[in-house]
Parts: structure tokens; C-alpha cells; sequence
């Protein structure tokens, strides 16, 4: 990684490692489904700064964009209009922003102000997860 601000070190030094926070988000609509999506809550400044500024000024295909990665499970499926069958709609870190295609609007709103409040919050230790690093050569 080609930076001025980051300097590669060895592992096992006592540094500090960012560990992944997740929260299930839910958002119940009229009809009484339930959403739910698991999230990385656990955002550097800078993506929460670019996630602030794209919910006051981006459009849709910009938040999805940018918001897909941090979504890696959640509840969705759909009948298919074309033959009745029920599929499984892939959760948008695995499928792309196009995900979001198939979920209220305010479901994706909830996700975004997890995104962007959760990182203020405080840290419940059981939902730390350890963070894999590998060393490059």
C-alpha cells in the first residue's frame, strides 16, 4: 500500500490491530416483514466522513456503492414474478450494490444510520472480532 500516512511493520510488536464490530440492523415494513441485515459497524473516520457527506448529497447508486462491503448477511428473498419460485436475494457484500434493487428504501436508510452512528457508540466487547492479517512480502 503506497502511502505517506501508513508504514508497514512486523507482527507481534504490541501494535493496536482494528478489530470487526458487526450489528444486526432491522427495519419492519407495513406488511410485517421483517429486514434484517448484519453490518460492519467497525468504519474508519474517513469512510464514515464519505458516508455522512453521500447521505446528505449522493444519490442511490452512489450510497449503494459505497455502503454494499460493509453488508454481509442479512434476510432477503423474493417470488419470482416470472415463474413463482422463491429465491435468495445475495447479501450486497457478495452480490454488488444491485442487491439493494430488492429492498425498501428505508431499510437501506436504517443500514446507513447504523453506519454512521454505530462508530460513536460504546464498544460492547463481545462484539469484537478478531481481525486476520496476513504479512506481505
Amino acid at each position: 500500500m503506497g502511502s505517506a500516512v501508513l508504514k508497514k511493520i512486523k507482527k507481534g510488536g504490541g501494535q493496536q490491530a482494528i478489530n470487526n464490530r458487526y450489528k444486526w440492523v432491522e427495519f419492519s415494513a407495513e406488511d410485517d416483514t421483517v429486514y434484517r441485515a448484519r453490518v460492519r459497524t467497525s468504519l474508519l473516520n474517513k469512510e464514515v466522513e464519505k458516508l455522512v457527506g453521500l447521505n446528505m448529497n449522493g444519490d442511490q447508486k452512489q450510497v449503494h456503492e459505497a455502503i454494499h462491503r460493509y453488508v454481509e448477511e442479512w434476510n432477503i428473498t423474493i417470488e419470482s414474478e416470472e415463474d413463482g419460485e422463491l429465491y435468495e436475494v445475495l447479501p450486497p457484500r457478495e452480490a454488488g450494490p444491485e442487491a439493494f434493487d430488492y429492498v425498501p428504501t428505508q431499510f437501506v436508510y436504517a443500514i446507513i444510520g447504523t453506519l454512521i452512528n454505530e462508530p460513536f457508540t460504546k464498544i460492547d466487547p463481545k462484539s469484537l472480532t478478531p481481525v486476520e492479517t496476513t504479512e506481505e512480502t
